[in-house]
């Protein structure tokens, strides 16, 4: 099998540092799938019916404009009858997009609102502040009251007004959501990530932090958050229907979940992630134990190729799946 993967990035270093290389290629190889590269904003050249699939991976997507020339790449495609996966359509960057599907397929999120001036805003505080489209935690405030709200939109309004064109991170904030106090009965607050390709869910981590903010940069690392990553790999969810659904609603192959059970057992999903970074085993030597995860070098490999052979099953079954429509 022959494939053309869309992607901002054309060699296999970046690829490998952007686009999930242990999970995502090795994979490939493994199952004999070849592939070329190709930035959609850049002619193509050569015969695209030689494909027999077109995968979509847009970690930094935002460059050269990738969604608006990925689309017309995709209508190409459809035209001659080869098969999309991970289209640009769907959840992208936006938490928004993912609240208002969730909303719609009556999935538990946060209230949510957009607003260009604080003096819009009508949720009941506090509220968590953010760029829309911006992930990783960058820009992302918590503001206990209105006067707060006011301050903290005009603070970065003038950082960004300020700011050298090339800063690409201070934006004006856009997105209001309820702050929900999830912190748990040990102390910790919890999320935890699933990544969802196709029909499959493969279990990523169980995160803990003493910041109401969770993520990888301030995780905690101790046998408390083995525990909670041993549980999960070997139990999964308690309503992985639920998980499962969540993914779905935001209308994309692939989509890295990211969500809390809260103490009374009650979910609520935060964002959908399309296309995501895998670090893996990437920043561990061989003999290395992931500290807050409990798992050796072998294991995180072993798990950024789970998402990979995932993906190469997709890939097949939307094959097989046009093949058989034509």
């Amino acid at each position: 099998m022959h494939i053309l993967i869309l992607t901002p990035h054309k060699n296999r270093e970046k690829i490998d540092r952007y686009e999930a290389g242990e999970s995502m290629l090795l994979a490939l190889e493994e199952n004999k799938i070849t592939w070329d590269y190709h930035a959609p904003w850049e002619k193509f050249e050569g015969d695209l019916g030689k494909y027999d699939a077109v995968l979509v991976w847009a970690y930094n997507g935002k460059k050269h404009n990738m969604i608006f020339w990925a689309t017309k790449f995709e209508a190409e495609c459809e035209k001659l009858g080869i098969p999309v996966i991970n289209s640009i359509k769907g959840c992208f960057y936006s938490h928004s997009y993912c609240y208002k599907k969730w909303n719609e397929a009556n999935i538990p999120c946060p209230k949510y609102q957009n607003f260009q001036t604080p003096e819009e805003l009508d949720l009941k505080y506090p509220i968590i502040l953010r760029v829309d489209d911006q992930h990783e935690a960058k820009n992302v405030f918590l503001a206990h009251n209105y006067e707060e709200a006011v301050s903290i939109c005009k603070e970065q309004l003038e950082k960004y007004i300020s700011s050298e064109k090339s800063d690409k991170i201070t934006r004006p904030l856009d997105l209001a959501i309820e702050y929900q106090d999830v912190r748990a009965e040990d102390g910790y607050y919890h999320k935890r990530r699933t990544i969802v390709i196709g029909d499959k869910l493969i279990r990523r981590e169980h995160t803990i932090s003493d910041n109401w903010i969770v993520n990888i940069g301030n995780r905690v690392a101790n046998e408390h958050s083995r525990l909670m990553n041993q549980d999960f790999y070997e139990n999964g969810d308690t309503d992985a229907d639920l998980v499962y659904r969540a993914a779905k609603a935001l209308d994309s192959d692939i989509v890295a979940l990211d969500y809390t059970i809260k103490s009374d057992g009650e979910y609520i999903f935060w964002e959908g992630n399309k296309n995501f970074k895998m670090y893996g085993n990437k920043i561990f030597g061989k003999d290395d134990i992931n500290p807050a995860t409990g798992r050796n070098y072998e294991q995180m490999r072993s798990l950024d190729l789970a998402v990979g052979r995932a993906l190469v099953d997709l890939i097949y079954k939307r094959v097989e799946n046009r093949a058989a429509a034509s």
